[in-house]
């Protein structure tokens, strides 16, 4: 008996729930048509977004893929009813196809086949004054233009427009109640972190139509988190730049100091070539990183033209450095026949020679070891240089963190320029 006395209310609260979804989805509600009920004003969709993941950002293609939960609301005053005559209900829950629907569009999608997928999966809130209530979550992919200048340490600020596509700033007002994306829920990234974000109301021209169009931008500011590349490109590439001193540093007569050289200079090729891989070809910006590579790459070539100014000097006139090892040999050997005349007059000649010779060779040898040095101390000043250049403006950069505000100010001296337009315009009528 108890249970009996139980489902006697679930039955009539199933049955109440019936004949209102019958009632307000009768044949005479067309969910084709938007709803006009107040004297042709048009109607006010109010959108929010709440940002749950970074899925990926491609900065070659210049893509950002985000997983988002889309907040709808709007009123449709065909869908009131009096609560009263069925039991105090206040809402009900309706499938997305069986009620009008605002288009709304995010403008920079590229998504392969829907344009927000997922919109069409989930079921709207409607309550008994008519109020709308749609959220649905989605993974989408649009568009960002990237700045890599200050990579890794760089900041980028991606934008989501979102609009209706057909119906023009007369039929439709969109808002957002709230001034920034929600990110209570958001999921910490392993290399972005979100700065800040804010929302932004637009009422643009375009030339297809007379009418203007109103969107909502939802502006997103990420920060990269620099660490993995600080370890896996930076820092190797500090050590074998230093690595070129110890071709300085090795004797000339090892025959590897240009080969060393070379080496390091084979290596920050590959580090330019990882960094190219990474970023998109863009010719308005460089990256600071691939011009430091590039003045590293430089660095080493001078280097090695200073090796090769060592060697030569090193082994001046080698002709003659043969003939005086040719002779040192021969003075070991010794004679034993007296010489006099022609002969002693040629000795005479001869050892002063050798040692003239002996003296001309010691000095080129002194100037290559000090050629060396000096070429050592100048590279070492470049590099470091170099080195704290590179730091000093990569350190120093904070992020656009003027962007949102030049965004908002924008937007305020967009507006009074409006309705400056629109006064002017009715003083003069």
């Amino acid at each position: 008996m108890l249970i009996f006395m139980k489902e006697i209310p679930l039955c009539e609260g199933q049955r109440e729930s019936v004949e209102l979804y019958t009632s307000l989805l009768s044949t005479s509600y067309m969910p084709s048509v938007m709803p006009t009920c107040k004297n042709g004003n048009r109607l006010t969709v109010y959108i929010e977004i709440a940002l749950r993941d970074i899925v990926e950002i491609v900065e070659k293609q210049q893509l950002i893929r985000l997983k988002i939960w889309v907040r709808l609301n709007w009123n449709d005053c065909r869908l009131q009813w009096d609560p009263s005559k069925y039991q105090g209900l206040k809402e009900i829950v309706v499938p997305f196809n069986e009620i009008w629907t605002p288009d709304i569009t995010l403008f920079e999608s590229v998504n392969d086949e829907d344009n927000m997928p997922g919109i069409e999966k989930y079921r709207a809130l409607v309550n008994h004054q008519g109020e709308v209530i749609y959220n649905f979550p989605s993974i989408v992919t649009a568009v960002c233009k990237m700045d890599v200048s200050y990579f890794p340490f760089d900041h980028q600020v991606c934008s989501l427009q979102f609009g209706s596509w057909i119906y023009s700033g007369k039929y439709i007002d969109i808002r957002s109640r709230r001034s920034s994306v929600d990110v209570s829920n958001y999921l910490i990234h392993t290399e972005w972190d979100v700065v800040d974000t804010t929302a932004k109301r637009h009422q643009l021209f375009y030339g297809c139509c007379n009418e203007s169009y109103v969107d909502v931008t939802f502006y997103l500011h990420l920060k990269r988190k620099p660490i993995f590349y600080l370890i896996t490109i930076i820092f190797p590439s500090l050590m074998v730049t230093a690595l070129t001193v110890l071709g300085f540093l090795l004797p000339v007569e090892s025959g590897e100091k240009v080969g060393l050289q070379i080496t390091v200079l084979l290596s920050m090729t590959v580090f330019l070539l990882l960094v190219r891989d990474m970023l998109p070809s863009s010719s308005e910006t460089a990256p600071y990183i691939a011009v430091y590579f590039s003045v590293s790459m430089l660095l080493v070539c001078i280097s090695c033209i200073f090796s090769t100014v060592v060697l030569c000097a090193y082994f001046k006139d080698p002709v003659q450095d043969q003939n005086f090892t040719q002779n040192q040999e021969s003075e070991t050997v010794p004679d034993t026949k007296p010489m006099v005349g022609k002969k002693a007059l040629l000795a005479t000649r001869f050892g002063r020679g050798t040692r003239i010779l002996h003296r001309s060779l010691f000095r080129w040898t002194v100037v290559a070891g000090r050629l060396d040095r000096c070429f050592m101390w100048v590279y070492i000043f470049m590099s470091v240089l170099t080195d704290i250049i590179f730091l000093i403006i990569m350190l120093s950069y904070d992020g656009p963190t003027q962007h949102l505000e030049l965004i908002q100010r924008k937007w305020i001296l967009t507006t009074l320029c409006v309705h400056t337009c629109r006064l002017l315009s009715l003083f003069l009528m």
